[in-house]
Formats: C-alpha cells, sequence, structure tokens
C-alpha cells in the first residue's frame, strides 16, 4: 500500500517536473536568439519572449520545488521564499540570494514597460538561466 501511494505521489513531482523542463527549454531558445541584435524588430519580440518566458520558468521551478518538497521530504510549503529555504536545507539549491533575487526578478518583470530596464532584465536573465537549470538537474538526480 505504501509503495502505491509513494508511486503516487512520485508522478505528481514527474508531471511538475516536465512541465518545468518546457518552459525552461523555452526560455533557452529564446535567449539563445535574443543575442541576435540585428534586427530591431525582432529583437525586441525576442525580449520580450524572454521576460514572458522567465516569467512562467520561474513560477513552474518553484512549484516543482513545492511539489518535490513535499511528496519527497514532506516539508510543505506555501510561498516561492519559504520553498526555496526548505531546498537550501535538502540540497537542491546553495546560494539562496540568487534564487531570492530570481523571484523578486520575475515579480518585477510583470510591471516592466520601459525598454531599457526589459533590455537589463534580459542580461539579469541570462545570468540566471545556469541557477534555473541547476535546480531542475538536482530533482532529476534525485529522482533517478
Amino acid at each position: 500500500m505504501f509503495n502505491f501511494i509513494w508511486k503516487l505521489s512520485m508522478e505528481k513531482v514527474k508531471i511538475s517536473l516536465k512541465l518545468f523542463e518546457k518552459a525552461l527549454n523555452t526560455l533557452k531558445e529564446s535567449i539563445s536568439f535574443v543575442n541576435n541584435k540585428d534586427y530591431d524588430e525582432i529583437y525586441t519580440i525576442i525580449r520580450d519572449s524572454v521576460i514572458q518566458r522567465f516569467e512562467y520558468t520561474v513560477e513552474l521551478m518553484w512549484k516543482t520545488i513545492k511539489n518535490f518538497l513535499k511528496e519527497v521530504h514532506w516539508l510543505e510549503c506555501v510561498s516561492p521564499k519559504t520553498c526555496l529555504k526548505l531546498a537550501k536545507k535538502v540540497w537542491i539549491i546553495d546560494n539562496l540570494e540568487i534564487y531570492f533575487k530570481m523571484i523578486n526578478l520575475r515579480n518585477i518583470t510583470s510591471h516592466t514597460y520601459d525598454e531599457t530596464k526589459a533590455d537589463i532584465l534580459v542580461e539579469q536573465i541570462e545570468y540566471l538561466l545556469p541557477f534555473i537549470q541547476k535546480v531542475y538537474d538536482e530533482i532529476v538526480k534525485v529522482l533517478k
């Protein structure tokens, strides 16, 4: 009985992880295109795409962490920052400040309409991408 329940719980984490993986891949794809600034019109569209994809990737990242903590470690959290604090305790992440910055940046992106700020945001998002990837990789490693 316990084995059945555990497998069911792992399915929830795996589904969440799959959505996170898709979002992460779309973010990486946008970032690879945004570095080509040959055409202003296309650059603006891709830059905005990077920002939007960052928003939903970070959202799926912390919700995957939440599911992982609940199903694998039996730990409950309700907000991104509390989930990140617990993730640090179970060694999914190591630099809490970077991930807090990520959450704060995600909150800022939904209220940014200034072109210059948007360009700066994309640079910061590109810097944060490996940290998002690390969360994905750590969870996959545990689930194997």
